[in-house]
């Protein structure tokens, strides 16, 4: 969404309310300080935009939402969490909940479709003894301080998990996979503000 300057007027208040002049000055103020840190933290290649830093995505697969059958699940809607071009460097999870299969093993792999794995997680049912399952914290596949891990993305890309094993059945479990990510190959005319 744009963000679009406005000329000055009145806005109406809610019906028995008493009104209060406000100005297109402020909301210009405001256009022009959230315009101003979009334009640091984007990743162009201009001396213009002079902060940088890393970015992330959160993708969550829970049990309650997602159920457990084997198969793929778009996680957080499907909706395009990694813009293209965007190279990840680093990927850690965090289980909330311990994540239990009901079969002999169980594989859960966060990916990018057709970019690649970024992280596979492996519980084991223990038959008599019980399901110990997955608990932790833990890195995934890109790592910081392995540049031949990293993934970069050739389009847009939400996150899925690919649910696999032998005889799995997943029957529950919470997981947050941290996405860190910078993004390459843009232009500095790719970020302009609206008129």
């Amino acid at each position: 969404m744009a963000l679009k300057k406005i000329t000055d007027k009145n806005f109406l208040p809610s019906k028995g309310v008493k009104a209060i002049p406000v100005y297109s000055e402020f909301f210009n103020e405001s256009y022009d300080a959230i315009y101003t840190i979009n334009a640091r933290a984007h990743h162009s290649m201009s001396p213009t935009y002079v902060l940088k830093h890393p970015l992330m995505a959160v993708a969550v697969w829970d049990y309650a939402t997602h159920g457990g059958a084997t198969g793929i699940v778009n996680l957080n809607g499907g909706v395009g969490m990694l813009p293209d071009n965007a190279i990840v460097r680093n990927v850690f999870y965090d289980i909330e909940t311990i994540v239990h299969t009901s079969g002999s093993t169980g594989t859960m792999i966060f990916q990018l479709p057709t970019d690649g794995t970024l992280l596979s997680l492996t519980t084991s049912f223990t038959g008599s003894t019980g399901n110990t399952g997955a608990t932790g914290m833990g890195l995934g596949t890109p790592q910081n301080s392995t540049s031949g891990t990293w993934v970069k993305t050739t389009a847009s890309r939400g996150v899925q998990v690919d649910l696999t094993g032998t005889g799995p059945t997943f029957i529950g479990g919470k997981v947050y996979c941290f996405i860190e990510y910078v993004v390459s190959e843009l232009d500095a005319g790719d970020l302009t503000p609206s008129d």
